[in-house]
């Protein structure tokens, strides 16, 4: 699907992909992004095999870049390769960095929040930093609550959060991204360019992505055969995208819909008159997942490769396991 779909959607991606989940895409969302490629073009291999992810983990954990006026190129290159490579190798080169115990390896610093913010941090006086910082801070805190609240409106939603704030133990972790939204090593990104109605649909879908990483959900693409992961993979988007779908009704259906919602209740208003009296919630679900299982097939395609979900994760697989005879 095009970029302008893909945000309409989630704000997108979603703990999304190798570039499957989010045509910009985790992924959702891609061999198709280039953002990365324009801030460092000589790491950025283009066609070839993913450079070790240890590489950018030392550009990432590097103590100079981690000041928090270049948070907005942080971003960039973190999404670029998430989209290049997928959110495996990215939650890779992450891992690696916190194991050289540095602390700024994402991008999401208390000090980063707003466009324009790195230009008017880069001051040489450390005390006129540290004011910026605190600043900047506040507003993150005070975007991260209003976000959460207008989340938890639905039932379906605080209940996700619930369970996973229970299983941690501790608030889930949202920070701010510049291209798209994903869920990527137990935190979730949101891109707050997008309206904030919009943004809410993506927390909305990336908290159940959250969920999936916190219970041990997620299919292991070097353990599981190929359909097997892809089934998975798909079932768990799906079922996300269901439940931003119910999360948004919850909250008086108002703002801006998520992706493909139209399509989704004109399914349900025909099934509903066929039946003359309102669907169960297990008949509601059945026909969601199925309206979404075709969007995902048929509709929901890359703008260059036009290739679909699917597809993708099944060229993610064989990506990551090579001489290996597939399902």
């Amino acid at each position: 699907m095009s970029n302008a779909q893909t945000r309409a959607a989630h704000g997108h991606d979603a703990e999304k992909s190798p570039g499957p989940s989010r045509d910009r895409q985790p992924i959702r969302q891609h061999p198709e992004g280039k953002t990365g490629e324009a801030l460092l073009p000589d790491l950025l291999p283009g066609s070839t095999p993913a450079r070790p992810s240890d590489k950018w983990a030392g550009l990432l954990g590097n103590s100079r870049f981690s000041h928090y006026a270049n948070g907005a190129q942080r971003a960039r290159i973190v999404s670029g390769l998430q989209r290049i490579y997928g959110n495996a190798y990215v939650q890779r080169v992450i891992e690696r960095v916190r194991s050289a115990r540095v602390e700024t390896a994402h991008m999401g610093n208390e000090a980063q929040v707003e466009e324009g913010q790195a230009q008017t941090s880069v001051k040489t006086s450390a005390m006129t930093s540290l004011a910026l910082a605190k600043l900047a801070g506040a507003k993150l805190s005070q975007w991260r609550k209003k976000l959460i609240t207008a989340v938890k409106k639905s039932k379906t939603a605080k209940k996700t959060i619930e369970a996973i704030e229970k299983k941690t133990g501790k608030p889930i972790k949202i920070k701010t991204s510049t291209k798209g939204s994903f869920q990527m090593g137990g935190e979730v990104y949101i891109d707050n360019n997008e309206p904030f109605d919009k943004q809410v649909n993506s927390l909305s879908h990336e908290i159940n992505h959250l969920h999936d990483y916190v219970f041990g959900k997620q299919p292991d693409v070097t353990k599981m055969p190929k359909a097997e992961f892809v089934k998975k993979k798909m079932d768990n988007e799906i079922r996300a995208h269901y439940k931003t779908y119910l999360a948004f009704e919850e909250r008086g259906a108002k703002g801006a819909q998520p992706l493909g919602y139209a399509g989704f209740k004109a399914k349900v208003d025909q099934e509903t008159k066929k039946k003359g009296k309102a669907l169960t919630a297990a008949e509601k679900e059945k026909v969601g997942k199925e309206y979404l299982e075709e969007q995902y097939k048929k509709v929901w395609v890359g703008s260059k490769s036009g290739k679909n979900y699917y597809q993708k994760w099944e060229e993610y697989w064989d990506q990551n396991n090579k001489g290996k005879s597939g399902s």
